[in-house]
């Protein structure tokens, strides 16, 4: 499949500017098509209707170009000495910007300002407030230290105009050179993501997600925190590690497991170990992964999942932590 081109920069005057594009952005959005998903709940079968599937014209007859594309919501602008992103609608989640969005951001960012040659081995975000859709993102990073062969560096992403942290990540870049090594896990054995039903997480930014449950589906009052689910973003973009961190976040809050119904949660921190290597992910294109995901607890409000990310043909590409609050 074709890949999109990588974020493009350019230059802004003032924050107005960018307000007026988001609303021409969503103005173009205005021709919808809905699509219909079967969500089989414990007792009932209910139809539930996604709307807002862009299908609008870019204006020169193409169409979107690229339905749900992540390329686009990941575009940086440089401006006043930081990064400026758009809190694309398309990647808003229940509450606010989607996650695995605020993590992938905050990933690019860093990755653009960082030394050359180094590539992210691992991405902590701590999720301050919900980012609202349509916010210009100021975007500080910020080189903590290192080495010749490390570097560890933050950033925190603010309202243009407000300087009130939304998120703060930290990240720690490396060199990556060939070694001898082990693995002591393995992949599950499960069917391929062709002979499983399709099904779109809630919210828009789960109409670009292309998941197919395995285990753990639908989640609610089996006892049991496992989950297996292929997952893929839909835009054709190859997996890189920007897209593993957003991927990384592909999977049902731990407390549904336990509970008849969804509840409210919000995730803490996530934290996204890179495994792959620049060849083992370039073999992935624009592939589903496997999302392995267990939650070891949940009490007193508080509740955490691991999880694995595995390339098709058996390669750990990533793990992750999380924490979620509940109610």
């Amino acid at each position: 499949m074709h890949q999109p081109p990588g974020p493009v920069e350019r230059r802004i005057t003032s924050p107005a500017v960018q307000d007026a594009g988001f609303r021409d952005r969503r103005a173009r959005l205005a021709d919808t098509r809905p699509s219909t998903v079967l969500y089989v709940a414990p007792v009932a079968v209910t139809i539930r209707i996604v709307h807002d599937v862009p299908v609008a014209n870019d204006g020169d007859g193409s169409g979107l170009a690229r339905l749900g594309s992540l390329a686009r919501a990941l575009e940086l602008t440089r401006f006043d000495g930081c990064w400026v992103a758009e809190a694309d609608a398309q990647f808003e989640g229940f509450n606010g910007m989607f996650g695995g969005w605020t993590a992938a951001i905050a990933l690019a960012a860093i990755s653009r300002d960082a030394e050359p040659g180094r590539g992210p081995a691992v991405l902590t975000v701590n999720f301050v407030a919900p980012i609202p859709v349509g916010t210009q993102l100021r975007i500080r990073t910020r080189r903590l230290g290192g080495g010749r062969s490390v570097s560890h560096w933050s950033a925190d992403l603010c309202r243009l105009d407000h300087d009130d942290t939304l998120a703060n990540a930290t990240a720690v870049l490396t060199v990556r050179r060939p070694t001898d090594g082990h693995v002591t896990v393995t992949v599950p054995d499960v069917p391929g993501p062709d002979t499983i039903a399709v099904w779109h997480p809630p919210a828009a930014a789960g109409t670009l997600l292309d998941v197919r449950p395995i285990r753990g589906f639908p989640p609610f009052g089996s006892g049991d925190t496992n989950s297996l689910d292929w997952v893929r973003e839909i835009s054709g973009r190859s997996v890189d590690r920007v897209q593993l961190a957003l991927l990384a976040d592909v999977c049902a809050p731990r407390p549904y497991f336990w509970s008849d119904a969804p509840r409210p949660c919000a995730s803490l921190a996530m934290t996204v170990y890179f495994h792959a290597t620049d060849d083992e992910l370039a073999a992935v294109g624009d592939d589903y992964v496997l999302n392995e995901v267990s939650g070891a607890r949940g009490v007193a409000s508080i509740a955490d999942h691991t999880l694995r990310i595995w390339s098709r043909n058996g390669v750990l590409l990533a793990s992750s932590t999380q924490l979620w609050s509940y109610r």
